[in-house]
């Protein structure tokens, strides 16, 4: 999960201003789920509605579709760097065995 100043961040940087009370009610469910508090508010129609319920204008609905994005970027970028460090190794035996059986044959 990234943290606040990234969520921060990328609003202000896409929205003109940043949004963190719909940051922090979307992130609220952390309290009593810890990190499987994802499954509360983490859809994107469930993100945009408290976005813009708890803001009162689109732009925090925009808000919270940004908060959900940028979570589900991060998570699925480091499942991919964790993947090519836990593979890495597995490669390279593969790699050898390959020529191994290159040479036998």
């Amino acid at each position: 999960m990234p943290k606040r100043k990234i969520h921060e961040s990328v609003t202000k940087l896409l929205l003109g201003q940043s949004y963190t009370h719909v940051d922090e009610i979307i992130d609220f469910p952390v309290k009593f789920l810890g990190p499987s508090h994802r499954k509360l508010f983490h859809t994107l129609p469930e993100s945009f509605l408290l976005g813009l319920l708890m803001s009162g204008e689109i732009r925090g609905g925009l808000a919270g579709l940004l908060h959900v994005l940028t979570d589900n970027i991060d998570s699925n970028t480091r499942k991919e760097i964790n993947k090519l460090f836990n593979n890495r190794g597995d490669r390279n035996c593969r790699k050898k065995r390959q020529k191994r059986r290159k040479k036998n044959q």
